[in-house]
């Protein structure tokens, strides 16, 4: 089997349909794919759906977490553990491939043995299923050394996502790459891919199309969604520490990433229309989330980006966000 694709799926009875029948029906043979769709413990028709669609089909797989949890992360793990595929490619359950897609990457590993990561561009549809002009901004910086894309991705100049990458189990398996429960949990599976990769590979087509709904982890707001948001660039610092790459190099970036993530939060909480209360609690989460460093970026920071004015503004008037 050359390439599994793990669909991890929660209450997703209005998507879910579209996104495995845009595996099922690759125009590669299915004796080089199969589908792993993991049930997240749904409470909709989504598990009924999925069985239905994949009934009798020999290279199709559904499983089923065991409990409650925060995020897709439980459910991608448990779709890496039970998957036969040399490669691994996650999709959300409310995005779908493009017909050729498993196709044209295979074609790229039969050229490129021993590839390690695959990306490839994506298409983003909005909610009236209209195709937008957003597409991934960092394939370029992904082509270069493994210096500068680490540098790149504590600048959040690098998707920390899954998606629209052919990522190979060996690698996620050899150096315990897995995830963690939580949203963002894709921030430090991808940092550690990147981190052990050896050899990549950068594809400027549309290989996926990925749908911007309102009801999406990056399109809401809440105090865990605030707390998780830090975790994953803390867990990549931590990991530079303990290998003894790069610490003091990368702690200046490591602090430019944390005020960058503050800032796109604070636009977040500006602009989704909270209830006072509800807003006054996630600022709170977010001063909380950051103050151990504040000391330390009011003395030594330059605070030049207009993000980084943002946190500025937000640190300098914390009476009238708390």
């Amino acid at each position: 089997m050359l390439i599994s694709v793990i669909i991890p799926f929660k209450n997703s009875e209005k998507y879910i349909k579209q996104s495995v029948n845009s595996v099922i029906n690759q125009s590669l043979s299915n004796k080089y794919y199969e589908i792993i769709a993991v049930n997240d413990r749904s409470r909709d028709t989504s598990n009924k759906i999925v069985k239905g669609i994949i009934h009798n089909k020999p290279n199709c797989k559904l499983l089923s977490t065991n409990r409650d949890t925060v995020g897709p992360g439980t459910a991608r793990n448990l779709g890496i553990k039970y998957s036969s595929g040399q490669y691994i490619y996650f999709l959300d359950s409310d995005d779908f491939l493009r017909k050729q897609a498993l196709l044209k990457l295979k074609k790229v590993v039969d050229k490129n043995k021993e590839v390690d990561l695959i990306c490839n561009d994506y298409k983003v549809f909005d909610r009236k299923k209209n195709m937008k002009k957003i597409s991934r901004f960092d394939l370029d910086l992904l082509k270069k050394n493994k210096m500068n894309v680490l540098k790149n991705f504590f600048n959040l100049s690098i998707i920390p996502q899954v998606i629209s990458n052919l990522i190979r189990r060996k690698l996620i398996i050899r150096n315990n790459i897995f995830f963690k429960e939580g949203y963002f949990e894709d921030v430090f599976f991808i940092f550690k891919v990147l981190f052990f990769l050896r050899k990549k590979i950068i594809i400027k087509e549309c290989l996926y199309y990925k749908s911007d709904r309102k009801d999406s982890i990056v399109n809401t707001i809440s105090t865990q969604h605030i707390a998780d948001a830090f975790k994953g660039y803390n867990s990549a610092y931590k990991f530079l520490v303990k290998k003894r790459k790069y610490k003091f190099f990368f702690y200046y970036l490591y602090m430019r990433g944390i005020v960058g993530e503050a800032a796109v939060l604070i636009n977040r909480i500006k602009t989704f229309g909270l209830s006072k209360e509800h807003e006054k609690k996630c600022y709170k989460k977010l001063y909380n989330s950051v103050k151990k460093n504040i000391s330390w970026l009011r003395k030594k920071y330059k605070f030049e980006t207009k993000k980084d004015i943002i946190f500025r503004n937000f640190i300098d008037n914390t009476n009238k966000y708390l």
